[in-house]
């Protein structure tokens, strides 16, 4: 049995540690995992990844401090992993080394965003710089769940590399099946039966433009007292979300569900989902409300569009284009047939197929020896 070992920042409700732990779920039995967590700060997934029976390690991992690259390599050495795997991308380098110099055969940088999470100024890019060079020297594979990430950090030819692989992300489609009367759903939540239900799942950061959907929705507000918009994900909750997109404004219209457990219920209740995302990687929240049956009114950013099948390429949005996406609610809302146009159930459930996509990685996990 394989050795693995996972390196994850957190073990928050986000699309990484959400991949990670569906493939668990899928694969966990077949190797002997560890997942080494960068930040031991409480962590909602925590409890699931527990009831998986892996390691789990939490060890601060600095991208500088060299007396903590001396403790990883001695953790890392003393365990025998014949894979390492870290899910941070560029920020996968220091690590990728130190599991050369422990000998670790099988070493894999995943490359799950599709631009640099900070702002950039001329010191993070020396440092991004040198810290790319060490995953392409030192990586035996190097993956991504879209091309367009591949060549944002690669400035070369990857495609004739084999150790670049883009690994789309895994669904069950089978849990989208509705299980609940949608109206029952709508009242465990408090939510209007009878409104029109426009949602969005992600957490409180820039990347998911959440000012550009306050503003959508307080311009719908202003014409419309039948719609709603929930928002579901982390710190979706929080004061400073509150305070951003004005709640007190609108209270019967605005709903902030914060991280919610079974969120596909949350999925179920909407009749539209709208994500106007500026840089993503491949969103599992996109994907899981395509396979929903949602209609989808998206970003036309290049992660977006190898997400999305291309003939409804032209139905993708400028982010920021903000009276074009109040337009397109209403026009959703008011003709039923338009929606078909926006829904990509049967395609979604072939391109995020979970035994397809999760093989493909598990090939690789096993591939050197």
């Amino acid at each position: 049995m394989k050795k693995i070992c996972f390196i994850l920042s957190t073990l928050q409700a986000g699309g990484v540690e959400n991949y990670v732990l569906r493939f668990l779920k899928y694969s966990h039995q077949k190797y002997d995992i560890t997942i080494l967590c960068a930040s031991n700060q409480h962590s909602a997934l925590l409890p699931d990844y527990e009831q998986l029976n892996v390691n789990i390690v939490f060890k601060s991992i600095s991208y500088y401090n060299a007396i903590q690259f001396i403790q990883l390599y001695r953790f890392l050495n003393s365990q025998n992993f014949n894979v390492i795997c870290n899910f941070s991308g560029n920020f996968s380098g220091p690590s990728i080394l130190i599991s050369k110099i422990a000998k670790i055969p099988t070493r894999i940088a995943f490359y799950r965003r599709s631009s640099h999470p900070f702002k950039l100024n001329s010191l993070r890019l020396i440092y991004s710089f040198i810290i790319n060079k060490l995953v392409y020297y030192f990586a035996t594979d190097i993956l991504s769940n879209s091309k367009f990430a591949l060549s944002a950090f690669f400035k070369i030819k990857y495609e004739e590399d084999n150790r670049f692989k883009v690994i789309k992300n895994g669904v069950d489609k089978n849990q989208f099946v509705p299980i609940i009367d949608n109206h029952k759903l709508r009242e465990k939540y408090g939510i209007p039966v009878n409104a029109f239900v426009v949602g969005h799942v992600g957490r409180f950061d820039w990347s998911k433009n959440h000012k550009t959907i306050f503003t959508v929705a307080h311009i719908i507000f202003s014409l419309s007292s039948d719609v709603v918009f929930v928002f579901c994900g982390k710190d979706t909750d929080s004061d400073e979300f509150k305070k951003s997109v004005k709640v007190i404004d609108y209270p019967d219209q605005i709903f902030l569900l914060g991280v919610q457990q079974n969120v596909f219920e949350i999925f179920q209740m909407m009749d539209l989902f709208y994500f106007p995302s500026v840089t993503e990687g491949q969103p599992n929240a996109l994907i899981e409300a395509m396979l929903t049956g949602l209609p989808v009114i998206t970003s036309n950013i290049e992660p977006i569009k190898e997400t999305i099948p291309e003939y409804a390429h032209c139905n993708l949005l400028d982010p920021f284009n903000v009276n074009n996406a109040v337009e397109l609610i209403f026009l959703l809302k008011n003709d039923i047939s338009k929606r078909k146009e926006y829904i990509h159930k049967e395609w979604a459930e072939k391109e995020f197929d979970l035994d397809s996509n999760f093989n493909s990685f598990r090939k690789i996990l096993e591939g050197h020896n």
